[in-house]
């Protein structure tokens, strides 16, 4: 990985650039979601989508899913390097759910 303009492969220096990198990013989604109206309900996706992205498709429908789905469309992601809301790459996000299914 290259940290600093410098290809390293220690672990180490890898884990604290990533932190660095993606520490903010959480700090300020938490930011954002704890300013929101208390009274509102935060554990409605929709209410969520609506309060982040403006209009949303009322076709739209969320269904239960498994521990085994996540892990098959994951898995199923080609890596690129590109981002999108959430500023993580598919790469990145391939890296960290393998890590955390090894713990």
């Amino acid at each position: 990985m290259n940290v600093d303009n410098k290809l390293s492969s220690n672990p180490l220096t890898i884990s604290n650039a990533l932190n660095s990198y993606f520490l903010p990013v959480a700090e300020n989604i938490f930011i954002k979601n704890s300013t929101i109206n208390s009274t509102t309900d935060n554990t409605d996706p929709m209410n969520y989508l609506r309060q982040n992205f403006g209009h949303i498709s009322s076709q739209m429908k969320f269904k239960n899913t498994s521990m085994q789905e996540i892990n098959y469309i994951i898995n199923s992601i080609k890596c690129k390097d590109s981002a999108g809301y959430d500023e993580i790459s598919s790469r990145i996000l391939k890296k960290k759910h393998h890590t955390f299914q090894l713990l």
